[in-house]
């Protein structure tokens, strides 16, 4: 038996051409998937912060990735453990933009709507060493 195979552009078909012994198939070319970018791992962050509201602290876990390494991704764990994934993140050279709602340990938004703003500074916590 002979087969022949062709790539067709909406569905797979099946012919007997000739004579019984030839086939001929048909199906629709391979679909090429979306483009993936790698991830660059920017380190563990420390920050406290204060505001009239009080003081807390988050631990940050960024990283970025894009087509020019600019969609800035990750998740901040307050004192509580709880985890909160930051939102609309962006990197631009050694500026870093995100939204993100922190909590206070009493559980009260700490930076909020009307306008409350607070200082924070952030340290990079060491990279634990690979073993």
């Amino acid at each position: 038996m002979t087969f022949r195979y062709k790539f067709a552009s909406n569905a797979t078909e099946v012919s007997f051409l000739e004579s019984s012994k030839i086939v001929q198939v048909e199906v629709p070319g391979p679909i090429i998937g979306g483009i993936v970018y790698g991830s660059l791992d920017l380190g563990i962050w420390k920050a406290h912060l204060s505001s009239a509201h009080g003081k807390t602290w988050q631990v940050f876990r960024l990283s970025s990735s894009g087509p020019n390494d600019d969609w800035l991704e990750g998740n901040a764990v307050g004192p509580r453990g709880k985890k909160e994934e930051i939102d609309f993140g962006h990197k631009e050279d050694d500026l870093l933009a995100f939204t993100i709602n922190l909590r206070q340990p009493n559980g009260r938004q700490f930076i909020d709507d009307a306008g409350i703003i607070g200082e924070w500074a952030a340290v990079r916590l060491a990279d634990k060493p690979k073993s």
